[in-house]
């Protein structure tokens, strides 16, 4: 069972999205129309982990000692990689793609916003008033090796999505997606590869584990989403 540590706040990102007509009935097949033309504000909450790069010992002498110096320890790769490469954080492009999808379906118009008032429905309700939030959320996200093949590395990620009622601070809609990288052997990427040109492949793999997750969440959403 993997434990989860409570982590120091990052600075979040907000959407503001105006939606269809509101329906007056909820529904598990209904949620889009059951939002309707309330006002929606889409929320980026912090990381509930930090970025961990799980690599055996001698992979830093070899690999990571020439990028980040001798020192570093283990536990503090990850974060000195997120600096470094200066990597986002995941719930960024798995918000972009749950809501650009369903958007394309609902014709709802996002706008950008600066701030987070937390995650508690009080909270949200004293910073919006009225409506809906969605909120998205990584929970894990990891660089470790294949299982049985240490030569070779993975991206795991683990994004939560939440649909609140303001109203009366019911939650209408949560749901995380596990992914583990899943390349098959001969295409799995060493770690060289995966931290070369400042993480270019890094960033791709987290983006792809994202894309993933937005998908599967807005099919559970939505079940008639494309």
């Amino acid at each position: 069972m993997r434990i989860l540590k409570r982590v120091r706040a990052v600075s979040p990102l907000l959407l503001l999205v105006a939606l269809p007509q509101a329906a007056a009935a909820v529904s598990a097949a209904g949620l889009p129309e059951t939002i309707g033309s309330a006002r929606v504000a889409a929320v980026i909450q912090p990381p509930q982990t930090k970025f961990s790069a799980d690599l055996p010992k001698h992979v830093f002498a070899a690999v990571l000692s020439p990028l980040f110096g001798a020192a570093i320890a283990g536990a503090k790769t990850g974060e000195e990689m997120v600096k470094k490469f200066s990597i986002s954080d995941p719930a960024l492009h798995l918000r972009d793609a749950f809501l650009q999808g369903l958007a394309e379906k609902y014709k709802w118009n996002v706008e950008m916003a600066a701030e987070t008032p937390g995650e508690d429905a009080r909270d949200l309700k004293k910073k919006f008033s009225e409506g809906f939030v969605f909120d998205f959320k990584t929970v894990v996200w990891d660089l470790t090796v294949f299982v049985g093949d240490h030569d070779h590395y993975r991206v795991e990620y683990w994004g939560k999505v939440r649909l609140i009622r303001l109203d009366d601070g019911k939650i209408l809609f949560k749901e995380t997606c596990k992914f583990m990288g899943r390349d098959p052997k001969g295409s799995r990427p060493t770690l060289e590869e995966m931290v070369k040109d400042d993480g270019t492949l890094l960033k791709a793999k987290l983006d792809e584990a994202a894309d993933h997750c937005a998908a599967e969440l807005k099919q559970r959403f939505d079940p008639a989403a494309k």
